[in-house]
């Protein structure tokens, strides 16, 4: 009985830290496609500014300043991507830690069923030695 409990307790902080996994990724997800946005904004934006400039130097300022808004941006969605290689980890992590519970719910089943099986045959060989008892 403790046995089970525990294996209970473990899977239902399986489930729970599993379904705040899901959120953390959903929201991950939200954030990497603004940034996506965002980074396509900022292509956008660079073109604009290509086209309107007059000198070459002046392109030059531009193009360094706005490299160093792509790079950030790249940065920032290589860290999402990160989180979500994290998140991918916890997941298998979690299934693996689900098929373990499972797998001791299984073994314990197993032994209750044995248990019974044995305080069955222990009750039937009490019987058949006070039957033999009273015979002699």
């Amino acid at each position: 009985a403790v046995v089970s409990t525990q294996s209970t307790g473990e899977m239902e902080r399986a489930q729970k830290e599993l379904g705040s996994v899901q959120e953390e990724e959903k929201a991950l997800r939200v954030s990497m496609a603004t940034a996506k946005e965002t980074l396509a904004k900022v292509d956008e934006d660079l073109a604009a500014r290509h086209a309107s400039l007059k000198s070459t130097e002046d392109l030059k300022v531009q193009n360094e300043s706005l490299d160093r808004e792509i790079r950030q941006k790249a940065e920032v969605l290589d860290g999402y991507n990160e989180k979500i290689e994290e998140i991918d980890e916890i997941r298998r992590s979690a299934a693996d830690k689900d098929s373990k519970l499972k797998e001791a719910e299984g073994r314990i089943e197993a032994n209750n069923m044995l248990k019974r099986n044995i305080k069955k045959m222990k009750k039937h060989l009490k019987a058949e030695y006070e039957k033999e008892a009273e015979l002699m």
